[in-house]
């Protein structure tokens, strides 16, 4: 296994981030993925309702004495599976899972800079030891290609796709982003 290289005096945080230097964390991040996202231009249409309740959970990097958030992810504690943004299109999935205390883990974002360094791979392990922190019964996360391979590697496993439209979310970030990619994986850690 090749050893992680963290940005120098980076450290993992468990802690209410300023909501709107996540946002800016995301719009910064996802503009380089897609170019689609260019025209999102309010970083609140970078949040959804899940913002305000959720543990973020945040890499900072101090650079030249300032402390700068680089990576930020979120888990979200649920209780009922049809709470989740995509339950609508993925029920055929989702409702084969038990409705108990879980995590949801969305909003993984690196910023540009510091992108190949495994700050993802660092956000998953924190992510799935505060699910169980939390005494979570499973881990739950829609992925993409790219992130498929590497929740896989910390053991989470496909339980099916959702379609590739999403209608159960008018989060602008959601749409332009499910309208323009393949289908996601619906990824789920047994705790």
């Amino acid at each position: 296994m090749q050893s992680l290289a963290l940005p120098k005096e980076a450290i993992v945080l468990n802690q209410h981030f300023p909501l709107s230097e996540i946002l800016n964390l995301r719009m910064c991040a996802w503009y380089t993925i897609n170019p689609t996202f260019k025209n999102i231009t309010n970083p609140k249409d970078w949040g959804d309702k899940f913002d305000n309740h959720s543990i973020h959970i945040g890499v900072m990097s101090a650079d030249k004495g300032v402390s700068k958030l680089i990576a930020a992810t979120r888990v979200t504690i649920l209780h009922q599976v049809e709470d989740l943004t995509y339950y609508k299109d993925c029920r055929q999935y989702l409702s084969l899972l038990p409705s108990v205390p879980f995590a949801y883990i969305s909003r993984m974002v690196v910023h540009p800079q510091h992108r190949g360094q495994g700050l993802s791979h660092l956000l998953d392990i924190a992510e799935v030891n505060e699910a169980k922190a939390q005494g979570c019964k499973f881990v739950i996360g829609f992925a993409f290609a790219r992130r498929v391979i590497s929740l896989k590697n910390i053991g989470f496993k496909s339980i099916g796709k959702c379609p590739r439209v999403c209608t159960s979310t008018s989060n602008l970030r959601d749409r332009a982003l499910l309208q323009c990619s393949p289908s996601t994986e619906i990824m789920v850690l047994e705790l």
